[in-house]
């Protein structure tokens, strides 16, 4: 028996109570307002985002988050500016 990939569950929510949850897997999730392809989440409701905006990928235990060069808008990580950041459960 070996070990299973670690894996992150997303969950995107606006102050409506609109939700959207994706998983993280091996091959990364891509999001957006209309993303392409089996492994996105939209999030139509969010006019910040483009329509591919960032990809999230397993990097050991933490997760990756990136801009594409599709994602016109900045990404923030506790109040900085950065186009990529490692990220925990919780």
């Amino acid at each position: 028996i070996g070990l299973l990939p670690p894996m992150f569950r997303l969950v995107a929510r606006n102050s409506s109570g609109q939700s959207a949850i994706g998983v993280v897997a091996q091959g990364g999730l891509v999001v957006g307002r209309n993303p392409r392809g089996e492994n996105s989440l939209g999030v139509g409701w969010d006019e910040y985002l483009s329509r591919e905006h960032f990809q999230v990928r397993v990097e050991g235990t933490q997760a990756r988050v990136k801009r594409l060069s599709s994602g016109k808008n900045p990404l923030k990580r506790q109040g900085a500016v950065a186009d990529s950041f490692l990220i925990g459960p919780g």
